[in-house]
């Protein structure tokens, strides 16, 4: 039993970025991004309506000589008189001047749709520019400074629009009853901008986060200590206490007495406050590897983990170390201090049974490759992992036993590892299967490729999807990457060969590939097929249930037919059940059927995943009768079986076996003299007139006469 699967081994000190937890703050963000939507709606508002309200001018003349009607821009900083005629609009907009009235939709004047449409496109512009502004000031995610950027362009387009053209002037004053639309009160422009923006908002603010969820599913764990031993000896007359239901009531309960009937509960060792000593165990230990300054637990608290020459460990080079207990311990494990076992991050070796002797395997990055995904972090690849160890009654050490280790500083200047395939390796597939989905598990991130010719990594044809974080591994500590090979050939061997390069996060010319190839075979196969099936027919028995052998034979497929085979009486797929002799290409499962008409239904499976279904359908028979003699005759002389004096000869209705006295008919069946042929209709005796035959013969149900009574009785003689 253990507390917890989980053996992702490494988190970087004091780094809660490796946990990729995006969401933290996220009502706080969402409140503060619509609060500065809305904010800066109204401000955007504000600013357009004071800039934009078009009035009556004076009156004057163009160069032309027509009476125009000039527009005046009221000018936020109205340093310049409000009444000023400027030709500001027209300056900005291209415009030519209005008339008196309202202005045309279509017309390129100031207050026509056109005006309103340009004006709305430039502040929406100017609006979408601050969005991005606030959000890098926030320090929101790219998504939503997008959404508020968004959001803000249409607000702010719209209001301008539609202050623009249902304004004094605009060419769609006539629409709103000949009175402009408010400039700046919230029922007016800047209240549908914001109603606008608001939706706009809804539609594309999406508040992500990427979690690293993980699902454990352990064993229960028994109390500490032995408390409720006893409870298992209670009413041990109708329940006896057992191993199972002792040790279920504590760490610390034994079953004394086992086998003997009088198997008693107790709490071993009730007086142990000791914590476990602890030590390393050199058997676990990666052959290369050694341990340096040892100090045993108590007094010590710790060791080194190095090679044996003394320099750091390699990155991503997988190792295993150990360490033992004087009494059957669990243990824990943790890279940060704690402040007792039960506040430890994993159990070691995912196991949290409780034994003398505890493994576990490291694999961790270097400092160069955290440093390439996380230069805020200074790492220096030093680590110590801390241990603690407790005993059944619940005692462990409260010092942590440090286990110091390094991982070299240098460069990483090794080639990605494939350590194992989702698929094994020269594993076959079934026929006509075209590509299969395949995983790669590597000792460190990388990009990877395949081809079904070795090459160089660079040409290359098909590309894999892979994890580029050092903190993307998985309970082996291992880095997957996915693909989807093609181009499987039914009958034949299919090679691919795969190539990686390293540091998918460093500089291209730091990154490390492959020079050689990871060769790996998938088999085509061609249909597997059930060659015969039985029983068939009518299957006789004696006595109710009769014993029925069910048998296939398999061939073709992959090997030669062999594979795994079930049997079901309704067809549906999961009520099969499993032959009792099978993985092989014959497959024999016996049934004790009651007399009725039976079908079964059959479904073999090799290997690659070739199924092939048939059925088959007999009756069961109960004979509870012994043979009957159907005829009797005097075989001629020179006959084979007969010899020269001739012999009798008998025929039964059903195959049997049938044996004679010559004196009673007071014997058993099988110490009578035999009668050739066994397990056939026709039986032959020598022939002598001076002897009478007392003829027993029973079936292969074990049918036959009763003791003292025979099949017949049979005087010979010699016609005269």
């Amino acid at each position: 039993m253990f507390r917890k699967t989980q053996t992702k081994l490494y988190k970087l000190p004091d780094t809660k970025i490796l946990m990729r937890k995006k969401s933290a703050g996220k009502k706080t963000s969402s409140i503060i991004i619509i609060t500065n939507l809305l904010l800066s709606i109204i401000a955007f508002s504000m600013m357009i309506a004071s800039t934009t309200e078009i009035v009556s001018g004076q009156g004057t003349t163009t160069p032309m000589g027509r009476l125009i009607t000039v527009p005046t821009v009221k000018l936020p900083l109205a340093d310049i008189s409000a009444t000023q005629p400027t030709y500001l609009a027209k300056e900005i907009f291209s415009f030519s001047e209005t008339t008196k009235g309202t202005a045309g939709f279509f017309d390129a004047v100031a207050g026509s749709g056109l005006d309103a449409a340009l004006g709305g496109l430039m502040w929406a512009g100017v609006a979408y520019g601050a969005g991005q502004l606030i959000g890098s000031l926030l320090g929101l995610e790219k998504e939503q400074t997008q959404a508020l950027s968004l959001s803000l362009a249409a607000g702010v387009g719209v209001g301008k629009f539609v202050g623009v053209i249902f304004g004094k002037g605009g060419a769609g004053l006539d629409l709103v009853g000949g009175q402009g639309i408010s400039q700046t009160s919230i029922i007016g422009a800047p209240g549908i901008g914001i109603v606008v923006a608001v939706v706009v908002f809804a539609l594309t603010y999406k508040d992500t986060s990427e979690k690293t969820v993980i699902f454990e599913c352990n064993p229960w764990d028994q109390p500490k200590g032995g408390t409720n031993c006893e409870l298992c000896n209670k009413d041990s007359n109708n329940f006896p206490c057992t191993e199972y239901k002792c040790k279920s009531l504590g760490a610390a309960c034994e079953l004394l007495n086992a086998g003997t009937g009088n198997e008693k509960c107790s709490w071993v060792n009730k007086n142990d406050v000791t914590s476990p000593i602890i030590s390393p165990n050199y058997e676990a230990l990666t052959e290369g590897y050694t341990y340096k300054n040892v100090r045993i637990r108590p007094p010590g608290i710790g060791m080194e983990l190095t090679k044996e020459n003394g320099e750091c460990i390699e990155a991503f080079t997988t190792i295993k170390f150990g360490i033992s207990t004087n009494e059957p311990t669990k243990c824990s494990i943790d890279y940060n201090h704690t402040t007792s076992i039960d506040n430890m991050t994993w159990a070691m070796g995912g196991s949290n049974d409780y034994e003398y002797n505890h493994t576990q395997i490291l694999s961790l990055p270097g400092p160069t490759n955290i440093n390439n995904e996380f230069p805020e972090i200074k790492n220096d690849g030093q680590y110590s992992m801390f241990i603690r160890c407790e005993d059944p009654n619940g005692n462990s050490n409260v010092d942590e036993y440090a286990v110091k280790f390094c991982v070299d500083k240098g460069p990483d200047t090794t080639p990605t590892r494939i350590e194992a395939t989702s698929i094994i390796n020269n594993a076959p597939v079934s026929y006509n299967t075209e590509k299969v989905n395949m995983t790669l598990y590597l000792n460190e991130p990388a990009t990877c490729k395949w081809s079904k010719e070795d090459k160089d990594y660079n040409v290359m044809e098909n590309t894999m999807s892979c994890v580029e974080s050092i903190t993307n591994f998985n309970s082996k500590m291992l880095y997957t990457c996915k693909g989807t090979l093609t181009g499987i050939e039914n009958r034949k061997d299919n090679d691919y060969y795969f190539r990686c390069k390293d540091q998918p996060r460093a500089q291209e010319n730091e990154r490390n590939k492959n020079t050689e190839s990871y060769k790996f075979t998938i088999k085509g196969t061609q249909p597997l097929n059930i060659i015969e099936i039985g029983p068939n027919g009518t299957i006789e028995g004696g006595a109710s249930p009769v014993a029925v052998k069910l048998s296939i034979e398999t061939g073709n497929g992959y090997n030669d037919g062999d594979s795994v085979c079930y049997y079901s009486t309704t067809q549906n797929e999961k009520d099969y059940v499993k032959f009792y002799t099978t993985e092989s290409y014959k497959h024999e499962q016996t049934q004790n059927l009651v007399e009725g008409t039976y079908t079964y239904y059959y479904k073999c499976l090799d290997l690659g995943g070739n199924t092939e279904y048939n059925q088959t359908t007999f009756k069961v028979f109960i004979d509870k009768e012994s043979p009957k003699i159907v005829r009797v005759k005097h075989d001629s002389a020179g006959d084979e079986t007969c010899g020269g004096a001739g012999c009798l000869r008998i025929s039964t209705n059903e195959e049997s076996t049938c044996t004679y006295s010559t004196t009673t008919c007071n014997y058993e069946t099988n110490k009578g003299i035999v009668m050739p042929y066994d397990n056939s209709k026709e039986h032959y005796a020598p022939w002598d007139t001076n002897n009478k035959y007392y003829i027993k013969c029973s079936d292969k149900s074990g049918n036959e006469p009763l003791p003292t009574e025979c099949s017949i009785i049979i005087k010979a003689y010699n016609e005269k």
